[in-house]
């Protein structure tokens, strides 16, 4: 995907944003910021998805008019990436904003006092989250 991309999804997640404070001016946070960091990062993440769409299917238009292999390749690796988030999407708020914030660079100590947790609670939620994943995409 072209790197130049990253302005435009940038731009599109603020264009949103904005949209949806004209529409509701109160969005429902509270005084947590983990909340809305978990929310803007979905939303962020939505427009990627969008836009990875959008260029797995340029590329399979492409592909019809010159075959190539590599051009295979990238799409399929898309399509495992897209398949992959998809899933994480799909999993219980307790599983995937612990995992999403770890791979992010939280650390677990820091992950449980922004969710009131324990540690141990935000491990093993991590674990199970990873777990869930497996099963799902069949790993």
């Amino acid at each position: 995907m072209p790197l130049e991309w990253s302005d435009d999804i940038s731009q599109e997640a603020m264009i949103y944003f904005a949209g949806l404070l004209q529409r509701k001016p109160d969005l429902g946070f509270d005084e947590s910021k983990s909340k809305f960091t978990t929310w803007l990062g979905t939303l962020i993440n939505g427009c990627c998805l969008k836009a990875i769409r959008q260029f797995k299917d340029s590329l399979r238009q492409r592909l019809q008019v010159f075959p190539n292999d590599s051009i295979t390749e990238t799409i399929s690796s898309l399509e495992k990436q897209i398949d992959f988030m998809e899933q994480v999407n799909q999993l219980d708020d307790k599983f995937r904003i612990p995992l999403f914030e770890y791979w992010n660079g939280v650390s677990i100590e820091t992950i449980a006092d922004d969710l009131g947790t324990s540690a141990r609670t935000i491990y093993r939620r991590i674990e199970t989250g990873i777990e869930l994943l497996k099963k799902k995409l069949a790993i």
